[in-house]
């Protein structure tokens, strides 16, 4: 392909977006604007491997062009064990910045506009980018700069109470809230947002994960065609990217399928006096019983009503003697004071005994019909390895991991959905000729951009090999001290703005 002058690129992030999913939209005529181009030279559809499978770990990966073992966040949060709790990543802890703060440091002339980039907070500012969080882990509305135009102002708090009403939302009716989101917020917003000539516009939604977690039934019932109005306003805002920008993507940070078995590892460490028990639910993403009535159940007695297809009944019988009541398992391992742990979907195994991970290598060995597992540094590269688990484990097709709750069992015949380790990547009238590739890094992204927008990629990038095979020359930069730089000043004046309000 003759390379041509691109100066804007428009990215549409869909959280959890399978190729199978994808391609299924197509085939039924759910996408009829991406379908009339996928099937020409224009349009090229690749599974992008996304290792951790994790929002959080994921997106900077993509948004920046490194692993995290070069941007530091391997999960939502790790247990700290010396302070008894867990620590939520956030902004500071991300190592390396994204495209947005690139290019503002390669050139801060350039406009771009970023909505819902990971991690959320804090947003530290950076000149000529408009940051708008509200999807995803900010807690409400926040964004850069401070002051807005009257419209985009207008637009951002009118779309609030359809936020609202989708965050709301229980199961599948938060499908229609979806619907409603995006025809009165999310489509007006992309509107507004080419109007305003911006060189680069990354918009990312939390479909379908959101709706897949709420009602998953509809991978496992293969009902996915409850989905189709969403795909057609989907549809709608690729088509628009399309018409009005030089660079068009569709990207994923992890795939979501339906499996038939979950695999327990903090079983598997307790069956092997690696782990101890507890009855306390004492990380505080479980549960927070100064807000909830909580009922303690044995697991067994879980088990033994799901086998007879009784426990839907039984936790309606239960919700007409107390409706706000939240069920627990009696039983959980002690992230604390066991030798070894899994926190649910962290894809790795921490150990607060490091002599430990010899035998768990050796006891993961008999369940390679269920899981992959390697040394963390075997998969990810960079100085930030030390904040990564100490072995990663991945499941296999129809596999899913449970959770610090225990379950009597190691494997758990149990259907339902999560997330997948493959993304997906679709490229429109782009450069680079992908098709000698099937799978490629989710570090390829960020990078694939810039260097079509003739912006130098980072010095730290993972996939500058891959840009040479694909025919495109990049040049690098040092974005990473200026970044540091920007996270200190931040920190600092925020710092000071408290000390002055008290």
């Amino acid at each position: 392909m003759t390379e041509k002058t691109r100066t804007t690129a428009a990215v549409l992030g869909l959280d959890a977006l399978s190729k199978t999913l994808l391609l299924k939209m197509l085939d039924d005529g759910h996408m009829p604007y991406l379908s009339s181009i996928a099937s020409t030279s224009r349009t090229q559809i690749r599974e992008l491997q996304c290792t951790p499978p994790l929002t959080m770990a994921s997106w900077p990966s993509i948004m920046s062009g490194v692993n995290p073992g070069k941007h530091g966040i391997f999960s939502f949060y790790r247990v700290n064990v010396e302070k008894r709790r867990l620590d939520l990543y956030n902004t500071f802890w991300l190592m390396h910045p994204r495209i947005h703060e690139m290019i503002s440091y390669y050139n801060n002339k350039i406009k771009t506009f970023m909505f819902n980039v990971i991690p959320e907070n804090p947003i530290i500012p950076v000149r000529n980018s408009t940051v708008i969080n509200n999807m995803f882990f900010s807690g409400g509305l926040k964004y850069h700069p401070k002051q807005l135009d009257r419209k985009l102002l207008s637009i951002l708090v009118e779309g609030q109470k359809y936020i609202d009403q989708y965050h709301r939302s229980e199961l599948c009716s938060t499908i229609k809230a979806f619907e409603d989101l995006l025809d009165n917020y999310l489509i007006p917003l992309v509107e507004y947002i080419i109007l305003k000539d911006y060189s680069l516009v990354w918009y990312n939604l939390d479909f379908p994960d959101h709706i897949l977690h709420k009602c998953e039934k509809t991978l496992y019932n293969k009902e996915i065609q409850v989905f189709s109005g969403i795909f057609k306003r989907i549809d709608k805002i690729t088509k628009m990217f399309t018409e009005n920008f030089d660079i068009k993507i569709i990207v994923s940070d992890h795939g979501f399928e339906a499996y038939d078995k979950i695999i327990s590892i903090n079983d598997i460490l307790v069956k092997n006096n690696l782990g101890i028990k507890t009855k306390e639910p004492i990380i505080d993403l479980i549960i927070d019983e100064k807000r909830v009535n909580v009922m303690r159940v044995d697991p067994r007695l879980v088990r033994i009503l799901e086998k007879l297809h009784l426990k839907g009944f039984a936790k309606k019988i239960l919700h007409l003697y107390k409706k706000d009541v939240k069920v627990f398992s009696s039983q959980y391992l002690d992230p604390y004071n066991s030798d070894a742990y899994y926190l649910r979907r962290t894809y790795g195994i921490f150990f607060n005994n490091k002599s430990a991970i010899r035998k768990v290598l050796d006891i993961l060995d008999s369940y390679s019909d269920y899981l992959t597992y390697a040394l963390s540094n075997e998969v990810y590269k960079g100085p930030y390895i030390d904040k990564a688990p100490d072995i990663v484990v991945l499941p296999k097709d129809g596999i899913s991991f449970g959770s610090l709750e225990l379950y009597d069992s190691d494997i758990i015949e149990k259907p339902g959905a999560d997330h997948y380790i493959n993304g997906v990547l679709v490229t429109i009238d782009s450069d680079a000729d992908l098709s000698n590739y099937k799978l490629l890094n989710n570090t390829i992204v960020a990078p694939l951009i810039m260097c079509q927008m003739g912006i130098p990629v980072s010095n730290q990038i993972d996939d500058l090999y891959t840009l040479k095979e694909l025919g495109l020359n990049c040049s690098t930069e040092d974005y990473v001290s200026k970044w540091s730089i920007s996270k200190r000043l931040y920190y600092k004046l925020q710092r000071q703005t408290t000390r002055t309000a008290q």
